[in-house]
Parts: C-alpha cells; structure tokens; sequence
C-alpha cells in the first residue's frame, strides 16, 4: 500500500513514436524503477483484435514495439476475410526473433500485395522461400500448430511460392468452415477431419491446379508411416477434394462445401475406427453428418 502511494511520482518519457517510458521521480521509494510500453498508435490494434492475449505476447511487446507497429498497420489498412488470423501468424513469427523488422515489414507488405492480385508473380520480389516456409512452421497447414513443415514440403514451397501462399490462405478458410460445420469437435481422425482435408483440397485445386494441390498433400504426409491408417485417409480424402473441384469448374467455396458434405454424408470419404489411434483402420464415413 505504500508503494502505491507513490505513483503520483511517476514521470511519462515518449522515446520514440511507438515507445513510452513510466518512471519514478528521483526522491520516490523507487528512483530507479522504469515501466516501457508501446504507445496507442502502434498497439491499439493488437489489443482489439486479441492477438494480445496471452502473457507472453503482451510481455513480449515490450521493447518490441516497433515490430508490433507493422502488424498493427496490417490491421488497420485492409479488410482481408482473415487479417485477425494473418496478424496471429506475423506476431507469432516475430516472436520468434529470426526476422529483422525491415523482413517483417517486407513480409506484411507483400501480402497485402498479394491479397490484392494473387496472381501477380511480382509481390515476391521482396519474400523469399525461406519466410514463407517460416510461416506454414508458426502455423502449419493441416497438422498442430507449431508442427514444422516436412522436407518434402519445404522443397515445393521454394519450387512454388505463389501456391504455398494461396494454400496457407485456404487453410484458413478451411478451418473456419470445418469449425462451423462441427462445432465443438477437434478435427483430428474423424468426421470433422475428413471434411477438412477434401474441402481444403478443393480450394487448393482451383489456386493451384490438381497435380500442385495433390503433391502438396501427398509431401504434407511424408514424415508418416505410409500404410498407417491416419495417411491412407488424409491421402484418400485430398483426391475425393480434387475430384469435387475438377468436376465443377468454376464453381464457388460454397459448391465445394455442400459438395464435399454431400460426399462425406454418403460414406464416400474414409475416417479412422478408432479416432484416438492414428494407426487404427480407415473406414468409410458412413454416419458422419455435417451441421447446416
């Protein structure tokens, strides 16, 4: 209660546009006790949007601020379906310390770019392979998050950034669809599961062409015994995706959605027997049921 008394003492420093130091004056109980924080301007976003909304990352934002300031720009200057889930990713990615802050700016700034013309090759100019694989590692495609990518994965990555690109955004997409679809359930070994694997698939068709999409998915699986139960249904599952998307041409997310339940309510599409054992046998979907 002491100390308290004392916070009337506290000076406010402005260090720079997006930092700001608190301090004691020099005759408080605590002369030498300094509190850095980020500005309103350069955080703001972050804190309404709850990216900030762990210890660790408001922690982190200490001393970090002007990285913070670029992803709270991103937020800002777009309307992009996922920009929340986007900034997650950027902030996470700068929590790991390996970017500088001119690479993170380089990184949002091309996929602003890239959210405005995907298909314009020239958005790469200024993001390497190497960052993108950076981002499927923060949060991977299909797998836990924090899951690195396989080798197999990197290689395509480096042979195809554009479509590595267009594939992390589907699997946004994929997982908010496979969450409204069956709320409550974690998509792993089951229903849920199989719905995301075929719909993502279709997207990742229309972005990227067939042989792309599959040999993503088929790389995706590649650290995995290839006879185990889990693999043949994921495999199983991306070529019923394919086979939606090719036999619909032009067709829209919301086609490959019903088409994909349709499939999955019809048994056409595998989930394992037992669902707490990757290993365990693929069977067909029979009794799964999307929710409207």
């Amino acid at each position: 209660p002491v100390i308290y008394e004392y916070w009337k003492d506290l000076e406010m420093d402005i260090l720079s546009d997006c930092e700001q130091i608190f301090k004691f004056t020099e005759n408080s109980i605590l002369p030498n006790f300094n509190i850095f924080t980020c500005t309103d301007v350069c955080s703001n976003n972050l804190f309404i949007s709850n990216i900030l909304d762990t210890p660790g990352e408001i922690n982190w934002l200490k001393g970090n601020c002007n990285y913070a300031d670029v992803i709270d720009e991103f937020l800002a200057e777009n309307n992009y379906e996922h920009k929340n889930e986007m900034a997650q990713v950027f902030y996470n990615i700068s929590m790991t310390n390996v970017l500088t802050l001119s690479e993170m700016l380089e990184i949002t700034t091309a996929f602003e770019a890239f959210i405005e013309n995907p298909d314009d090759d020239s958005v790469f100019s200024d993001i390497t392979a190497e960052t993108i694989q950076l981002m499927l590692e923060v949060e991977n495609w299909l797998g836990v998050d924090g899951e690195p990518i396989t080798g197999a994965e990197a290689a395509l990555v480096a042979q195809h950034p554009r479509c590595a690109l267009k594939i992390f955004e589907n699997s946004l997409d994929a997982k908010d669809r496979t969450a409204a679809r069956f709320p409550g359930m974690i998509a792993y070994l089951n229903c849920g599961d199989a719905f995301r694997h075929s719909y993502f698939l279709a997207l990742n068709t229309v972005s990227c062409g067939a042989a792309i999409a599959e040999a993503f998915g088929i790389a995706h699986e590649s650290n995995d015994p290839p006879s185990s139960g889990d693999v043949m249904m994921d495999l199983h599952n991306n070529l019923q995706g394919i086979a939606t998307a090719v036999a619909n041409p032009g067709a829209s997310s919301m086609v490959f959605e019903t088409e994909t339940c349709t499939k999955l309510n019809a048994g056409i599409m595998y989930v394992l027997s037992d669902t707490s054992d990757p290993l365990s046998t693929a069977i067909p979907s029979t009794g799964c049921t999307c929710a409207p």
